[in-house]
């Protein structure tokens, strides 16, 4: 009979509640012909003498029929308890499905937002490479402006140096605050007299900077590869030095530190290049952003 057949869609395992409604049919079958039957077997076969010790007939009616009644109650109590369980569990299967593909909508729209925002800002960048300076003619790349500060700035450090030479040496730990406060002095002040800090040069730098503001803000929805090709994209926009000088400015301000630290920014210095950084540079850098003035740099 098909209820006593094993559920093979289920490796072969007998579940009781796939055929609930086949055992409660001939469970109503025996509580219909139980007290039929007890008739039966009083009033035809004459035997009720054999039942005088199990009290009124009425108790027998009651208490053969009960049994049967109950196991279908419960029987259907169960297939409703497990019916409403299956419903639960696709309901909660179709809820994840549905944020699954809401969140996935909304990082497509945040993503879409991220890229206007981003070739936006990195269209005014492109139209601020080229520059003219008061009646020049011949205008001048932002590259090669900003080439010239960081050389101006590298210059006036080592004048800084030459004459404190004494307090260019990296102390011990407990001087790292005290050493590198007066560094940040002396750099700012470099960057002052590099010519960094002119109008039009400055606001370079700060197109730069909402760049990678923006980079960060919407970093959460990214992967960390797709964070890396935008800052491979906006790098082969400006030249070394100019990424360098502006990194070096953002950490005089110390309150953008945390942007350099997410983005991984001090990752693209390195002091062997010759538009780079000097190595105190970079271990004022490594202090700063790490703590450390001597943390090692991924290559």
């Amino acid at each position: 009979m098909k209820w006593l057949k094993k559920n093979e869609d289920k490796k072969g395992q007998f579940l009781f509640g796939d055929y609930i409604y086949e055992y409660a049919l001939i469970l109503l079958l025996f509580a219909f012909v139980s007290p039929i039957f007890g008739i039966f077997i009083v009033k035809v076969l004459k035997l009720g003498d054999a039942f005088a010790d199990l009290g009124v007939y009425g108790d027998f009616l009651g208490g053969s029929t009960l049994p049967f009644l109950t196991i279908v109650t419960i029987a259907f109590v169960y297939k409703t308890f497990k019916l409403q369980k299956e419903q639960l569990k696709t309901q909660k299967e179709e809820m994840r499905m549905t944020r699954e593909t809401l969140e996935e909508q909304n990082k497509t729209a945040r993503m879409q937002r991220f890229e206007n925002s981003f070739f936006k800002h990195l269209e005014e960048i492109r139209s601020d490479k080229e520059i003219n300076f008061g009646d020049q003619i011949t205008k001048i790349s932002m590259g090669d402006v900003l080439y010239g500060s960081l050389t101006s700035y590298k210059k006036a450090m080592i004048a800084y140096q030459d004459e404190y030479s004494s307090h260019f040496a990296i102390p011990d730990q407990s001087e790292y605050q005290y050493f590198f406060g007066n560094y940040e002095s002396l750099a700012d002040a470099s960057l002052s007299k590099s010519g960094f800090y002119d109008k039009r040069v400055y606001s370079f730098a700060l197109k730069i900077n909402r760049v990678f503001d923006i980079i960060n803000q919407y970093r959460s929805s990214m992967e960390e590869s797709e964070v890396e090709f935008y800052l491979d994209y906006l790098s082969a926009e400006i030249d070394f030095s100019t990424w360098s000088l502006v990194l070096l400015q953002n950490c005089i301000m110390t309150q953008r530190t945390q942007i350099i630290n997410e983005l991984k920014l001090d990752n693209w210095i390195h002091p062997s290049l010759d538009a780079g950084l000097s190595e105190l540079d970079i271990h004022y850098i490594s202090y700063i952003v790490h703590g450390d003035p001597f943390y090692s740099y991924e290559q």
